[in-house]
């Protein structure tokens, strides 16, 4: 078994933003892979955007601590009515 992280840290900041302006498919950050993260280099980045009134990214982890192996995560916030953001 192998394990990965990421920083999901500018997910959550951008989900929090009022963001009913924003055209929708609007990419809110690009996120490349580097040696803080476990971002997959076959997918040279990772896009958090704002799509059909949410935030989503799509991201493809490569795993550590093992010889092969992928995560494929897809990330999308979801606003509860009455819930606080």
């Amino acid at each position: 078994m192998g394990d990965a992280e990421f920083y999901i840290l500018d997910f959550v900041e951008i989900a929090r933003k009022d963001l009913t302006d924003v055209p929708d498919d609007t990419v809110m950050k690009t996120i490349h892979p580097d040696k803080d993260n476990c971002f997959s280099t076959k997918r040279s980045k990772s896009h958090i955007t704002w799509k059909e009134g949410k935030v989503s990214q799509n991201i493809v982890l490569k795993l550590r601590n093992t010889d092969t192996g992928e995560i494929i995560l897809h990330l999308e916030w979801v606003n509860i009515p009455g819930m606080a953001r």
